[in-house]
């Protein structure tokens, strides 16, 4: 049996009480990898809408690598980003998830663009860690 390699993924999210997803999708020109819109819900009154684009889950030691996937992607799309956070009342930011295997932990470092980048359009910044 091959054994796990601690994996990394990270996603940017937008997300809100209600918006068009679609006209997200338009404005940043990007297909998202997962929404969710907030009456698909059980409870909606506890809910929000999502859209989200993600790298999924990938062998690495550094989140800096998923970061900048996720940061080219989004690259030269701060005023569309802003917009978008702006006419809708909308929140943004970058998940991070790590699964770590064998107390491999990756290197959890960002690059002064990546924050300048986050800065720019306001976003938070989650981290999750889950030990196997």
């Amino acid at each position: 049996m091959e054994s796990e390699k601690t994996c990394v993924m990270v996603d940017f999210w937008i997300v809100g009480d209600k918006f068009d997803i679609d006209q997200v999708s338009l404005q940043l020109g990007l297909t998202p990898t997962e929404t969710r819109r907030k009456e698909d819900f059980k409870i909606p009154e506890f809910a929000e809408t999502e859209w989200c684009i993600s790298t999924g889950y990938e062998e690495s030691q550094n989140v800096m690598i998923q970061f900048q996937k996720i940061m080219d992607l989004l690259k030269e799309k701060e005023i569309a980003i802003n917009s978008i956070l702006t006419e809708n009342n909308l929140k943004c930011g970058f998940g991070i998830v790590a699964k770590i295997y064998d107390s491999e932990s990756p290197l959890m470092e960002f690059s002064r663009a990546c924050i300048q980048f986050a800065a720019k359009i306001n976003a938070e910044i989650n981290f999750d860690i889950y030990p196997y």
